[in-house]
């Protein structure tokens, strides 16, 4: 796994990786549950990023149940290419 700890990290592992399917690790901002995403083109990630400045998940917490809408960069700790 890629670690994050910036934007400018995110934006940079987003661009490093644009041709690969990726799953991105965050945590839940309801209980700070390890989280991870279903599989997203890292191309269409970056862009929906630099457009928004958040992602749009729309995925509930496998733990607390909390639908989890938008993700922020600072929630997000690692990038997967799978």
């Amino acid at each position: 796994m890629l670690q994050i700890e910036t934007k400018e990290q995110f934006i940079a592992r987003l661009k490093e990786n644009i041709d690969q399917n990726i799953v991105i690790h965050y945590k839940c901002a309801f209980c700070a549950d390890e989280q991870v995403t279903y599989k997203e083109e890292a191309s269409d990630v970056l862009e929906t990023f630099e457009k928004y400045g958040y992602l749009v998940l729309g995925y509930d917490c496998t733990n607390c149940g909390s639908t989890i809408q938008m993700l922020h960069v600072e929630e997000i700790f690692g990038i997967e290419v799978v």
